[in-house]
């Protein structure tokens, strides 16, 4: 085995690492833990993108293992907003700064996506954002020949849509709360569903 089918194997098992952490991201409850698993996710990609000669995905993907990891820590709409300024302007500089050809411009229009999604959208939004940027990263894996990379980003997407729609159709099977269904446990009160043991009459 030569060279540089060694290391196009070898990349191909970073891409199935960083596959197996999104996949946990995607069908996790908690946008919080959703953030995490791709924070870890994009560190791996960006191994296997170093050793295809991909230096955007490189870059981009360093910058999005940042993002995700600072919107966990934003709680305040002003704090997110400048973070989302700066990722975004950081991704485009990356972009600059390591172009190659008109592809390098799919990397770059998915940081941009990927950026306003994690910083200001949740639940089914911020899913059906991610699947512009899993169209992006389908079509810059296509053009380096990353079998894992394209397989990755088609699952994520038949994934994200299989959340977006099992989601929908379980706020649509919740019963309405109401003041008549729900005690006000904000006001000092026992909740019906409280854990701690009920006071007999």
């Amino acid at each position: 085995m030569d060279s540089g089918t060694l290391t196009y194997l070898l990349s191909q098992l970073f891409a199935a690492a960083s596959f197996a952490y999104g996949v946990y991201g995607f069908l996790h409850p908690a946008d919080r833990n959703f953030r995490t698993a791709f924070a870890i996710s994009s560190v791996l990609m960006a191994a296997h993108y170093a050793l295809l000669g991909a230096w955007i995905g490189v870059a981009i993907c360093f910058v999005a293992a940042g993002r995700y990891w600072v919107a966990n820590l934003m709680t305040e709409p002003r704090d997110k907003l400048i973070w989302m300024t700066v990722f975004i302007l950081l991704g485009l500089l990356c972009g600059h700064m390591v172009y190659l050809g008109p592809q390098s411009a799919l990397p770059v229009m998915a940081n941009i996506l990927a950026t306003y999604a994690v910083f200001q959208l949740k639940g089914s939004q911020l899913r059906a954002t991610m699947l512009l940027v899993s169209s992006c990263w389908i079509a810059y894996n296509l053009y380096h020949q990353s079998v894992m990379g394209v397989g990755q980003e088609v699952f994520y997407s038949a994934l994200n849509i299989y959340t977006i729609i099992r989601t929908a159709r379980s706020a649509k099977a919740a019963p309405p709360v109401t003041a008549h269904s729900v005690p006000m446990v904000a006001h000092g009160g026992m909740g019906l569903f409280d854990r701690r043991k009920q006071p007999r009459d």
